[in-house]
């Protein structure tokens, strides 16, 4: 499913009314979300576990979340899991691997598929399981302690980046749905138009910057990284998918134009950037000098975005 839309319609949208635009792009989401849970809800008996998969910058962790209280507010008691606390310890020994890239932390054999098939076909059960919980500082799994005992019609949520990959995932399939969230929208300006991956890459621009102590360069130099995952580890799987929803917000434009702009147009004459990696900001900065900036003061508190933006 490809969605398009253009430059000047974005700007006019929120040149006259910018809190309402962004209200209606909220909402237009709310909505996505709300007619998959009202599919789900009947099977939930029968077809407990749910999967939420799609590339690095999609809002995966906020879908879920948000999916979770559109049952819970049903008085449907909801559970939510990543993924990424299934991924297998890597020795002391081994981390020189991770370094050198010989150990692929995006690779599908990151993950304890048997642990997660173990725990999904117990919950699935209605059985007691241990949680584990994954520390990223120091590459290691451990129990959390946490039972998790799945009540009947409760819904389990799985979420990451491998949920639709069945190679991960082995519990029968009339036991499970998935559903694959991407950014899908194409914006064009002239003759140019911005593939989805790019708006992904601003996201993660401003995450990495406030959260994870990155720079631009940094963010961009692993772009092309990211983007292989994808089409290696993630793509392959999106027609698993039973439901797809797209995670693009028509406000975007402008608050990347605002909040990223100067130090996009900065960074371009950095010596530590490629020549391909100052096309792509060459791109970025085109669109986003021809977006009307849109202050983040009109976007809701608990908005998708707001996983990549904060507080901004």
């Amino acid at each position: 499913m490809k969605n398009y839309t253009t430059i000047n319609e974005i700007n006019c949208k929120y040149l006259s009314e910018p809190q309402k635009a962004a209200v209606y792009a909220d909402n237009a989401f709310n909505q996505q979300l709300r007619t998959i849970a009202e599919k789900i809800r009947p099977k939930v008996n029968v077809c407990p576990i749910i999967l939420i998969a799609g590339p690095s910058g999609s809002g995966k962790t906020t879908t879920a979340k948000m999916l979770e209280s559109i049952f819970d507010n049903t008085e449907m008691e909801t559970h939510t899991i990543a993924l990424d606390n299934y991924f297998r310890t890597i020795p002391k020994e081994d981390y020189v691997h991770v370094k050198s890239g010989k150990i692929d932390l995006e690779a599908p054999e990151r993950l304890d598929a048997e642990l997660l098939s173990e725990h999904m076909k117990k919950l699935a059960a209605c059985e007691p399981v241990e949680l584990p919980v994954y520390d990223f500082t120091t590459t290691t799994r451990r129990n959390s302690g946490v039972i998790l005992t799945r009540k009947p019609n409760e819904p389990v949520i799985f979420e990451g980046i491998h949920a639709l990959n069945p190679d991960v995932i082995r519990i029968p399939q009339n036991q499970r749905c998935g559903i694959y969230v991407s950014v899908q929208t194409h914006v064009s300006f002239g003759k140019i138009t911005l593939h989805p991956k790019y708006l992904r890459l601003l996201r993660r621009m401003i995450r990495d910057r406030q959260h994870r102590g990155r720079s631009i360069i940094q963010t961009l130099a692993m772009m092309r990284e990211v983007e292989r995952g994808k089409e290696q580890f993630i793509k392959p799987f999106r027609a698993n998918a039973d439901y797809e929803i797209d995670t693009f917000f028509s406000y975007e434009p402008g608050v990347y134009s605002k909040l990223l702009l100067n130090e996009l147009e900065e960074t371009i004459s950095s010596p530590e950037l490629t020549s391909e990696h100052k096309d792509d900001l060459r791109l970025l900065c085109s669109v986003l000098s021809d977006s009307e900036p849109v202050s983040t003061s009109v976007i809701a508190q608990n908005a998708l975005i707001r996983e990549f933006l904060g507080n901004a």
